[in-house]
């Protein structure tokens, strides 16, 4: 007798400490897509989300009801895939599922509850949208607008009067996608419409009316450059406001286009993909369009000056780390414990 109550107690203890070390996970996944398929004569059902988490339940036939399933999971946040059983049923109208799953070493249990959205159809209309065009080693048009004040955005590559394939839009933070968009009309007033999906299955019927963006010219003749670090400084004044352009590092075309470069006029921000930078007998030539960091305006620059011929030459030179920024907006380089100015005025500390 004292045997057998001494094997319970042990088999009691090693349950008891089991459990202690078995993690438990609640999680509650929402706004889940519901795929029904079959393979091999089972039915199975996916639910899955826009973050990557993916359920997978099935059973030995292919018909869908609810009831009890076999179970799997795998569950990004965790990067891990587990198994277990759990009931697939209708809760307040709403398909549900609640399973208990467990990892391949059975130290955490995820006790998962998952509701699938009922996908929904949105009409965005925007008649008063503006566009732009912008060229790098492709052209692309740029649409936006706002809809019930969400910005709207679509850009189109390679765009054609007809049907385009390379369509990618954005509705506030949404990413939205359509396999065609139909654009009509000319330069002066096109109309781009097309029917988008977000990444768990909503629909986005979209219309947009869409002019040229205006421009905003800047000219400036009396501007210098310096070169430091592998890139090419650009400074003058506009409307009595510091004007600095940013070309950084390699071209494209032999020191003539570069594909990254900034434009800071105060509170003016914007980038460019295609700035040329031109060395001349007498200075230098920067042209190109830049697009405010928004989209909401562009500015075609054209400038001309020459290139500052001062200490700064050298700072780029040396083996301390060079260190670029602006304060209160003044473009400033620093290099070993000195400031310097974009003209390569030693600035005193």
């Amino acid at each position: 007798m004292k045997t057998i109550f001494t094997f319970f107690a042990f088999i009691t203890i090693a349950l008891s400490i089991h459990a202690q070390e078995m993690q438990v996970k609640e999680i509650t996944l929402t706004g889940m897509v519901k795929t029904q398929f079959s393979r091999m004569g089972r039915g199975y059902t996916s639910l899955d989300d826009a973050k990557g988490n993916s359920i997978q339940i099935y059973n030995e036939s292919a018909k869908w009801a609810y009831g009890e399933y076999t179970v799997y999971a795998y569950l990004v946040d965790d990067d891990i895939t587990v198994g277990g059983t759990g009931t697939w049923e209708l809760v307040d109208e709403v398909e549900t599922l609640t399973a208990t799953l467990t990892d391949d070493e059975q130290t955490v249990t995820y006790n998962i509850t998952a509701t699938v959205s009922t996908l929904k159809t949105y009409t965005l209309t925007c008649s008063n949208a503006q566009y732009f065009k912008t060229t790098s080693s492709i052209e692309s048009t740029t649409f936006i607008g706002q809809v019930d004040g969400v910005t709207l955005k679509v850009t189109i590559d390679n765009m054609k009067t007809g049907s385009n394939t390379e369509v990618f839009g954005v509705y506030g933070e949404t990413d939205i996608l359509a396999e065609t968009a139909t654009v009509m009309g000319s330069t002066a007033k096109y109309t781009l419409s097309g029917t988008f999906n977000d990444a768990i299955g909503n629909t986005y019927k979209v219309s947009m009316k869409a002019t040229p963006m205006e421009k905003t010219p800047i000219e400036v003749t009396n501007a210098s450059y310096t070169e430091v670090d592998g890139d090419i400084i650009v400074t003058g004044l506009w409307n009595d406001t510091q004007l600095i352009v940013t070309l950084n590092g390699l071209s494209t075309t032999d020191s003539i286009v570069y594909e990254e470069a900034t434009l800071e006029i105060g509170e003016i921000l914007a980038t460019s993909v295609a700035a040329t930078f031109t060395k001349t007998a007498d200075g230098f030539t920067l042209t190109g369009e830049f697009v405010q960091s928004d989209e909401t305006a562009i500015y075609t620059l054209s400038i001309s000056g020459s290139a500052t011929s001062t200490a700064l030459d050298n700072i780029g030179n040396g083996t301390t780390a060079v260190v670029k920024t602006i304060e209160n907006g003044q473009f400033i380089i620093i290099r070993d414990g000195e400031k310097f100015s974009a003209q390569g005025v030693t600035i005193q500390l």
